[in-house]
This record gives structure tokens, C-alpha cells and sequence, in this order.
């Protein structure tokens, strides 16, 4: 879900409004809304937030927060699917913040 990725559709759009790409990037986690709750409770480094703004690392689930009193028909148009977790990064080490997605990823 990241626009940067050259295999995104809205990649060339991402390119032409945005000078340095962006610090917010969404992921599904396989398996859908429960798993996707066993990686955002296994963050370490990055915290659990309702609101991606800040200089640390945060992360948070729509379905359960921004987009919590969207319906189905609304969150399928948007491309949210229950297992989504956002994660803005923060300012901490980008080895550290790999390490802490991979071990939650793990216990999904």
C-alpha cells in the first residue's frame, strides 16, 4: 500500500506530487483483523496509536480508529481491509524499527 513502490498503480501520481516519498505506510496482515491485532500489541519500539503524528514511531488499525465508523461498502472503496495496520516512522533507528515489524510480523 506504499505509493513510492514502483509496482503501486498510483506510483507515477505519488512521484509527480510528492518531492521525497512519505513516512506513513500501510500493510495487510494475512489472516485479516485478528492477526493483524496480535502484530499491533507485539510493537516494541513502535507505539499503538489512534493518530499517526509525531516524531516517534506509531502505528494504528482503521478499522478500529480513523475508520472505525466507516461501513463495509465504505472501507472496501478505500481500499481498507480489516487486517490493515498503518505505521508512521519515526525518528528512531531504521534497523530497530525493521527488527520490531519482523518480530511482530512473526507472531501474527
Amino acid at each position: 500500500h506504499y505509493p513510492f513502490l514502483r509496482s503501486h498503480p498510483d506510483h507515477d501520481l505519488a512521484r509527480r506530487q510528492l518531492r521525497n516519498g512519505d513516512g506513513v505506510l500501510s500493510l495487510s496482515v494475512k489472516g485479516g483483523f485478528e492477526p493483524c491485532c496480535r502484530v499491533h500489541d507485539a510493537l516494541r519500539i513502535v507505539a499503538r496509536a489512534s493518530s499517526l503524528g509525531g516524531v516517534e514511531s506509531l502505528a494504528s488499525i482503521p478499522v478500529i480508529s480513523s475508520h472505525r465508523n466507516a461501513s463495509p461498502a465504505e472501507l472496501e472503496a478505500q481500499g481498507i481491509d480489516r487486517g490493515l495496520l498503518r505505521v508512521s516512522v519515526g525518528l528512531e533507528d531504521p534497523d530497530d524499527l525493521l527488527a520490531d515489524l519482523e518480530q511482530a510480523l512473526e507472531r501474527a
